[in-house]
């Protein structure tokens, strides 16, 4: 919201489009970025039996404070 309220401010109705494109160029990279790291969480996540058991066991190892980076990189938005 803070992104497209931000390219809409000052638009006149000729300009929505252009609004629209760089509120997509500003946007695109990051949630295309989130959205394959969902997936892929999906997937693994997702694992049964001796694999289930395989990823549970070394997520357990992961530090807190690299699990805590991830996600603090993964929801850090500088609105433009």
């Amino acid at each position: 919201a803070a992104a497209l309220g931000a390219v809409l401010t000052g638009a006149t109705a000729d300009g929505v489009a252009a609004a629209w494109a760089r509120y997509d160029a500003l946007r695109r990279r990051r949630t295309t970025a989130l959205q394959h790291q969902a997936a892929r969480m999906h997937r693994l996540l997702g694992l049964r039996g001796p694999a289930g058991r395989a990823r549970d066991a070394v997520l357990r190892l992961v530090p807190s404070a690299l699990s805590t980076r991830a996600l603090a990189g993964q929801l850090r938005f500088a609105p433009p």
